[in-house]
């Protein structure tokens, strides 16, 4: 569960710093 959720994390934080 930590695994997913850290990968959640990091695809969210990916996700910002493409739409900055």
């Amino acid at each position: 569960m930590m695994s997913a959720s850290k990968g959640l994390m990091a695809n969210l934080l990916y996700t910002m710093s493409l739409s900055i």
